[in-house]
């Protein structure tokens, strides 16, 4: 066998590889994806083969320098080649090492555990011969000699009675030496079924099945879930819904023809992808695709934004399907998890719901993907690769030859373009009942500082007067952060990037592309000189409405009196009993189950979200006062109440109409317009490193790069000018950094992805590459969903 060279990363580091010679002694060559032993440093270490070739990456290295593999381990973990495949994929797609994308599709747990072991070495050798009889010395060293092997620290823990300070002083002395040994795990044989937590059974206990589900989730639940469970038969295919089960009505012609479009791609077996929108209630139709594509012997895989949505998808399932489904999510230990990855290996699940990191489970016969609430934010991963949940769902979906499923109730202005783009993937509207009353008022009617007009406080009385019922929603993002005219309710925007300016001491500043300004004595809008920053947070519409209703119970919903799920519990419980009539919050009144009953929901300025700078802001703001107005119970005649400076705004007006085609029509508009995501693409770059000035420089230079590789890569016809095509910054991160740390971004926006991505990778090679730079690190955010 012809030389042959591997690169191994040691999880958990994956970012970095490492070369060696695969030894020729070797009958065939390892796959990419196994574990290997191979040497590093003075020690021998458990990796994963991320890369092969005939030729070293470091042709000015001796090739008889690189070490060589010690030898493959007995662990059959090594990924299929779809797996393998979508590894690779997302390394490409997301500029990300090899080893951080070939880790996601690795076990939960490394099966393997380390332990030391002490030798003696040839000046201990000489040492024993001298060394007094009796002593802790001449203890360790004899016991050593006579074993070739040497003897496990946990051994000689018990032979004496201070053994670390006798190991750190004969090692010190060089009379023994360490090794490190590795064990490899077995395999679990027999998974064992894994229950739902005990205290979401208990909250859910006396709920019907229908009440138990129905919520709203789209909050970030910034955990990356795992969870499971197990049963050693196949799921049973039995068709028959549970009693109490809603089923959907198949006189909605939209939804008919969705089922059958649903089926012939399910049939053909081949890829396709359908998006089921404005369906607040999706789980009896989950139920039917899921035995549809039982009955094919296939797997369906559903996936939750968070653990809260997960869990009761489970339970929901686990009663109208009657079969055993596996949960798949960071809420069980890493034990757990191993034990449902082997099952699901197995093939003893026929349906898997969990979080993001489910997608890269070893799934047999996959046949569906679900995709639950596809606009939340929390399926962008943070750390590295950065990967977005919806995107490498497409590509399993892909690779599997499986039907993707966005469920969305309101989508993503990205999903919303795609299936308009494509008549063959039908969009579906669900038939909704009488849609729910939404009063828009105009605070520019109102005295400077009035919280809540005469029409919220009469709407609250209203629904005093029944009971309670009041929730107040309050968005304190983009607070103190801007300044807005209280004449118009406009807010400076940066004329290149289109933004909003944000309030950076004392002068207005982009976030995208660090164009500077004073602040403005005059509103350009409407040349009012009324301009001032704006802000009040929970605690103060708190104060207001016990002033307002002394008599009233009011509880504060947000990330200060919300620490934990008991906490919340506990004011929802209390709520729905009548003993709290108001709750004042955040976002976090979308997650986890919704608060019943409500009759009125109050917004008391809901222009904060919009002057936020990224472009995205008015999205997020529509689907935030979206999932307000369904705070509402339906069949309380309850009504929301909205104030604005902006009524006109597309947002206010689409959410007072309650038809979304009026946002996103407008929205869409905007963004071909400005070259925004879907039409075009972004990428985030981060440099960051512990001297300021060094940072800055690299900083710049990277910019420097970018812009001179875009403009060979044009006058070499490798792509065309983009009008929108911009290389912004480089500017300092705004808001805590670590200690000592200074970090600057970059943000790179092209029409075509596929050279912008080029563009990066390789200006990124030119910068990794150049010693100066090497205590530095470099990062990059593909598709960025927050760029402030």
């Amino acid at each position: 066998m012809p030389r042959s060279y591997a690169d191994v990363v040691f999880p958990p580091r994956t970012s970095q590889a490492f070369t060696y010679r695969i030894p020729q002694s070797w009958n065939s060559l390892p796959k990419i994806g196994q574990w290997v032993l191979a040497p590093f440093g003075p020690r021998v270490k458990p990796g994963i083969i991320v890369s092969l070739a005939v030729n070293a990456k470091q042709p000015l290295i001796d090739p008889d320098r690189i070490r060589e593999l010690y030898r493959i381990t007995s662990v059959h973990w090594e990924p299929g080649p779809k797996l393998v495949a979508l590894a690779e994929w997302m390394t490409d797609y997301y500029l990300a090492p090899a080893g951080t994308c070939l880790a996601l599709v690795q076990p939960p747990d490394i099966p393997f555990r380390s332990s030391t072991r002490w030798t003696i070495t040839q000046q201990g050798q000489q040492r024993l011969e001298i060394a007094r009889t009796g002593t802790s010395t001449h203890t360790l060293l004899t016991a050593l000699a006579k074993r070739s092997k040497g003897l496990a620290q946990s051994t000689i823990e018990t032979l004496l009675d201070n053994p670390s300070t006798v190991l750190q002083r004969l090692k010190r002395n060089k009379w023994i030496q360490p090794r490190q040994d590795w064990t490899e795990l077995p395999v679990p044989s027999n998974p064992t079924p894994i229950s739902l937590a005990k205290d979401f059974l208990e909250a859910s206990e006396g709920k019907t099945l229908d009440s138990r589900f129905r919520g709203n989730d789209e909050g970030d639940s910034g955990k990356n879930g795992e969870r499971g469970g197990k049963n050693k038969s196949r799921a049973r295919k039995d068709s028959t819904p549970a009693r109490g089960v809603p089923e959907i009505p198949e006189e909605n012609p939209g939804l008919f023809s969705w089922r059958g479009r649903f089926r012939q791609h399910l049939a053909a077996k081949r890829f396709g992808e359908l998006l089921l929108s404005d369906l607040e209630d999706p789980p009896p139709l989950l139920g039917d695709v899921i035995q549809e594509t039982m009955a094919q012997g296939r797997t369906v895989l559903v996936i939750a934004p968070n653990i809260n949505r997960s869990r009761r998808l489970v339970s929901y399932l686990r009663q109208s399907v009657g079969q055993p489904i596996g949960e798949f999510h960071s809420g069980h230990s890493d034990k757990q998890r191993l034990q449902l990855w082997e099952a699901i290996k197995q093939g003893n699940y026929s349906v898997i719901v969990g979080t993001r990191s489910a997608l890269f489970l070893p799934l047999p016969s996959l046949g569906c993907v679900w995709i639950e609430r596809e606009g939340d934010s929390a399926y962008k991963e943070d750390p590295i690769p950065h990967y977005h949940a919806r995107e490498v769902a497409r590509k399993k979906a892909e690779l599997d030859d499986a039907v993707l499923v966005l469920h969305a109730p309101y989508p993503t202005l990205e999903t919303v373009h795609r299936f308009a783009e494509d008549a063959r993937s039908p969009r579906v509207f669900a038939d909704k009942s009488t849609p729910k009353p939404v009063q828009v008022i105009s605070l520019q009617d109102l005295a400077f500082g009035t919280m809540f007009s005469g029409t919220l406080q009469d709407g609250m009385e209203q629904a005093l007067q029944q009971g309670g019922g009041i929730v107040i929603y309050h968005n304190r993002k983009g607070f103190s952060s801007s300044i807005t005219c209280r004449d118009c309710g406009t807010a400076p925007q940066c004329p290149r990037c289109r933004i909003p300016l944000g309030l950076r001491q004392s002068q207005l500043r982009c976030s995208y592309c660090g164009q500077a300004e004073p602040i403005p004595s005059a509103c350009p809008a409407c040349s009012g000189i009324r301009l001032e920053p704006v802000g009040f947070g929970t605690e103060r519409l708190e104060e207001e409405l016990r002033r307002l209703y002394p008599n009233a119970a009011i509880a504060r919903y947000d990330g200060n009196t919300i620490r934990t799920e008991a906490a919340a519990n506990r004011i929802r419980e209390q709520f729905s009993q009548g003993r709290v009539h108001v709750v004042v919050g955040t976002e976090l009144l979308f997650q986890a189950s919704p608060f019943t009953p409500v009759r009125c929901v109050g917004i008391p300025y809901a222009d904060a979200g919009l002057h936020v700078p990224d472009f995205r802001s008015s999205e997020r703001v529509f689907h935030h006062l979206q999932q307000a107005v369904d705070l509402v119970t339906p069949g309380l005649s309850g009504s929301t109440i909205i104030q604005t400076r902006l009524p006109s705004h597309p947002v206010m007006h689409a959410i007072s109409q309650q038809q979304p085609n009026l946002f996103y029509d407008h929205e869409l508009a905007f963004r071909r317009l400005v070259g925004y995501p879907p039409f075009g693409q972004l990428i985030q770059l981060h440099v960051s490193g512990q001297d300021a000035t060094e940072t800055e420089e690299a900083a710049k230079l990277w910019h420097q790069h970018l812009t001179e590789q875009l403009a060979r890569m044009i006058a070499q016809g490798e792509r065309q000018q983009g009008e929108q095509d911009a290389v912004l910054g480089p500017l300092a991160a705004y808001g805590a950094q670590p200690r000592g740390l200074s970090r600057y971004h970059l943000l790179v926006k092209v029409a075509d992805g596929t050279a912008g991505r080029t563009l990066v990778r390789r200006t990124l090679e030119l910068m990794t590459q150049r010693k100066p730079h090497r205590r530095l690190k470099f990062g990059v955010n593909v598709d960025p969903v927050d760029v402030t």
